[in-house]
């Protein structure tokens, strides 16, 4: 009997489940990785992974965005991610899509948006 006929397949098509803001605790050992945007646009965006996952197959990241204009407010703020095929990538609803322009007296505004990887097959490099 061939033990590879007993074992069951990762399932790539399991649903992605909602994970709540609040639970997402920083991992210790990966870094906040700054993410270079195609053009100068005032925004300072920084991928947070996070230390737990509700699944193997899974990484959950947040996604923090904010605002270094200060003259610029940003309206309408939509995130798209494309990834290779093997890799589902789940973006949960953002907190908003305004930002006000960088006042430095104040704390700056983000916005935060939770992303889900699946990666069943262990592909490790996503598309540019």
């Amino acid at each position: 009997m061939k033990t590879s006929s007993l074992q069951k397949p990762v399932d790539s098509e399991l649903p992605f489940p909602f994970v709540n803001l609040e639970s997402i605790r920083p991992s210790t050992v990966n870094s906040p990785l700054p993410l270079q945007l195609s053009q100068n646009t005032g925004l300072q965006c920084v991928l947070h992974i996070a230390r737990d996952t509700p699944r193997a197959d899974l990484i959950v990241s947040c996604l923090t965005i904010t605002n270094t204009n200060t003259s610029k407010t940003i309206t309408n703020l939509h995130v798209e991610i494309n990834s290779t095929k093997a890799i589902r990538i789940k973006l949960q609803p953002p907190s908003g899509s305004d930002l006000p322009a960088y006042n430095p007296i104040l704390p700056p505004q983000a916005i935060t948006q939770i992303l889900l990887v699946s990666n069943p097959q262990k592909v490790n490099k996503l598309e540019e």
